[in-house]
């Protein structure tokens, strides 16, 4: 008989912080379940701008934020931050969208980065990694308003205040040059431009979202290759 104590690899899951940290008998079961299967862990949405300051609906505050992040911490988890911006309108706080189209608006990439410095030294010392730019492909308003180089200051920001924490680049749908050959095309451009602007980029996530018929294994390996040719950077899935 041989009894697994634990993984060669990372193993990770989107979890909530209110579970973690608020007793029902159903988020203890969460907690176990999470300790069985797991040994790293992104916030599903608690970290999350709008989440952050309050915004949203439910159950979800700082403290119970930093709590549940302790709590990984705690077991020894692998921690991934998500995210720092995510730059479509719907995805900003109200204070930022409230700015969009006013006098005003010349104020928000230092409001931006403010946020970062913010939220960095909030979490500084619980987490391994970062997701600093989210989903460009679907959303991009900051940058139609600022233009592409609003973006290499965020990372650069980010390695200011987290000098030891990795960097990450995210999207989603770029996984599959089969199925989508324009986001993927559209992830390593711009890739390309933050590493030519000199961004901290440590490595570049896939959120590899599969349905009931997931990509052939030999596509997803296909762009993961492609990436590698590239960047020579870490992927997260």
């Amino acid at each position: 008989t041989v009894a697994q104590k634990r993984s060669a690899f990372q193993w990770g899951a989107a979890l909530q912080m209110e579970r973690l940290v608020v007793d029902t008998p159903d988020n203890l079961r969460y907690r176990q379940v999470t300790e069985e299967l797991f040994n790293a862990a992104s916030t599903e949405n608690d970290l999350k701008w709008p989440v952050w300051l309050g915004e949203w609906d439910g159950n979800f505050s700082r403290v119970q934020t930093l709590a549940g992040l302790r709590w990984l911490q705690a077991r020894g988890f692998h921690l991934r931050g998500h995210v720092f911006v995510w730059p479509g309108h719907k995805n900003l706080p109200k204070p930022v969208q409230s700015l969009i189209g006013t006098p005003r608006q010349a104020e928000i990439p230092g409001i931006v980065l403010d946020h970062i410095r913010e939220q960095a030294r909030a979490t500084k010392g619980l987490l391994h990694e970062w997701d600093v730019l989210n989903e460009p492909f679907t959303n991009h308003d900051l940058m139609d308003i600022f233009g592409r180089e609003v973006m290499p200051p965020w990372f650069k920001t980010a390695r200011a205040e987290l000098p030891g924490v990795q960097l990450y680049f995210n999207d989603f749908s770029n996984h599959d040059a089969t199925t989508d050959a324009d986001h993927v095309a559209h992830f390593e451009q711009t890739t390309r431009y933050l590493l030519d602007h000199g961004a901290p980029v440590d490595g570049l996530g896939l959120q590899a979202h599969f349905n009931g018929r997931p990509n052939a294994p030999e596509n997803i390996l296909a762009v993961l290759d492609r990436y590698e040719r590239q960047f020579h950077l870490p992927v997260r899935m």
